[in-house]
């Protein structure tokens, strides 16, 4: 894993579902950023009506498609 790292690439192990194909680095910036928005969500009275990021929340194609899919 180290060396996958030190190669700023995705470690198998964390790879347990389908990703796009980013760096390490830029996987861990976007981890930070998710785990950020459900501490501010968490702490927030209105419930996140402002400032929601749904790619944070979810993998965006599949809430597209689930939308979809319950309109139809």
């Amino acid at each position: 894993m180290a060396q996958e790292l030190y190669a700023d690439a995705i470690p198998k192990r964390w790879r347990t579902f389908n990703i796009a194909n980013i760096t390490a680095s830029e996987w861990l910036d976007d981890f930070r950023r998710r785990v950020e928005q459900l501490q501010r969500l968490s702490s927030s009275t209105d419930f996140g009506k402002r400032g929601l990021w749904f790619g944070g929340l979810l993998f965006p194609e599949a809430f597209m498609t689930a939308t979809r899919q319950s309109i139809a």
